[in-house]
């Protein structure tokens, strides 16, 4: 476990101070509780993922506010260096999301004094080697795809229609239960007027051929019902993706009540 720090400055909190800070603000995401998180990430904080992805504070908290985003994270051992101005701390991580899709890998978070309040500046997370019935390539496009429709179903649930736009490719189809099939711009319109304020997917597979991915799980949608409970669907899907240009876009879903157990 590393600790360094200038010994002989007592303005310096203790390594576990830090630890319990990282601690706090995790599970401040995991658990949405926005007060806290809006404390302890800086006006400047920027999170890079480990497919590359870049999210700045704003559009980091309103993904977790919309969310659930994360379902757990698990933190390994925790290394600190640590000065009176600026501190970081790394350790391995074990993130779960809503979806079922798990993410091991190496987190390393700067943290900042500012107006006497310690506070998250950057965060970086590097995915983890782990040995798989799969090749390397086939896990990293897996993991792809699967982090485009995470990404997709939160700027659904958000109503972000420029994530939407981007994400749904221009030839997209949508395909209904009731055999009608809808082009992109009337489907992210319909998107934009539903009243949906939670979406959890799970029993998700990948299956990739080159360019072309499809998922299959199934999906429970929570819509806002003034006056009474949610209104609940449970639904299975497949869902088509295409890569273009590097990115993974939605080409097809089609969806269908899903069969009582």
């Amino acid at each position: 476990m590393n600790d360094t720090a200038n010994p002989v400055d007592p303005s310096v909190p203790a390594a576990d101070f830090f630890r319990a800070l990282e601690r706090e603000r995790t599970q401040a995401l995991v658990a949405q509780d926005m007060d806290t998180a809006e404390r302890l990430h800086a006006s400047d904080y920027q999170l890079i993922t480990p497919s590359g992805k870049v999210f700045n504070r704003e559009d980091y908290l309103a993904a977790i506010a919309a969310g659930p985003f994360y379902a757990k994270w698990d933190i390994g051992t925790i290394d600190v260096r640590r000065s009176p101005a600026i501190a970081i701390v790394r350790y391995q991580a074990r993130l779960e999301f809503p979806s079922g899709n798990a993410v091991t890998c190496w987190h390393t978070d700067s943290y900042e004094l500012r107006g006497g309040q310690w506070q998250a500046v950057w965060s970086q997370a590097t995915g983890h080697a782990q040995l798989t019935n799969t090749s390397m390539p086939q896990q990293i496009e897996e993991q792809r795809v699967l982090a485009a429709e995470d990404e997709y179903i939160a700027a659904e649930v958000a109503r972000d229609e420029p994530t939407l736009r981007r994400l749904v490719d221009d030839q997209f189809a949508f395909n209904s239960s009731t055999g009608a099939t809808t082009g992109k711009t009337d489907f992210i319109e319909s998107v934009l007027k539903l009243a949906m304020v939670g979406q959890s997917v799970r029993e998700r597979s990948v299956l990739i051929e080159g360019d072309v991915a499809l998922i299959f799980g199934t999906a429970e949608l929570r819509f806002a019902d003034p006056g009474k409970d949610d209104a609940i669907q449970n639904l299975r899907y497949t869902s088509t993706y295409v890569k273009r240009q590097g990115q993974w876009c939605m080409l097809a879903l089609q969806m269908q009540q899903r069969a009582p157990k």
